[in-house]
């Protein structure tokens, strides 16, 4: 409401379109004073929602950590798995100014290699037929993108994945919320289990 409109008006019409703000106001300071602003009710409700808080926090921010890729990897070979790491990795492709070259891998053979431990001049390069090795040192544990393979060519499933959980994490809550509005919330929360389920039973086939 414009405050400067009611400065022109009558002062009783003025006072006429304040009253429902008025009795509306008066009304919840009326609940708020009855139910306690931060009472012993409060506090405890407080704290019987903050374990589910942390779960719904953990669920949510998750995806980030088990999608994150470690960033030192490359080309498994496993005719040299028992080898060392370091010269396995040296074995398996050519240095670079970073490193290490991690989409490619030398195309030799490797019961030769085995043999004297060096790759044979001019043999060239081919991308990762067997997975990658990672290096668990930026990321000290086996994430989604380790564990898949999302990397070089395919690592852009990391992005797509994580904004497929926010568009979802968006949409579902539009439609959720409407639906909890219309059928309940309890109906809404079982169905809501039953779909999860549903889902987690396609997920593990």
């Amino acid at each position: 409401m414009n405050l400067n409109n009611l400065n022109k008006e009558d002062p009783e019409d003025v006072e006429e379109k304040l009253q429902p703000q008025r009795a509306d106001s008066d009304a919840f300071e009326a609940v708020l004073q009855h139910v306690g602003e931060l009472g012993l009710y409060q506090k405890l409700l407080f704290l019987a929602m903050g374990p589910f808080g942390l779960v719904f926090a953990y669920v949510y921010y998750v995806q980030l950590f088990i999608t994150a890729t470690p960033q030192n990897h490359w080309c498994r070979v496993p005719e040299l798995e028992h080898l060392d790491v370091g010269i396995r990795r040296n074995l398996t492709t050519m240095t670079t100014s970073d490193g290490w070259e991690k989409c490619f891998m030398y195309d030799a053979n490797w019961t030769q290699v085995l043999q004297d431990l060096t790759v044979p001049a001019f043999t060239k390069l081919v991308p990762c037929k067997n997975g990658w090795e990672f290096e668990l040192t930026d990321v000290p544990y086996h994430t989604v993108a380790s564990e898949r393979g999302w990397v070089c060519n395919d690592a852009s499933n990391v992005p797509f994945t994580q904004s497929m959980f926010f568009l979802g994490s968006f949409l579902g809550g539009i439609f959720f919320g409407w639906v909890a509005d219309f059928y309940g919330r309890v109906p809404t929360l079982i169905g809501k289990a039953y779909k999860d389920n549903i889902i987690n039973m396609f997920e593990d086939t």
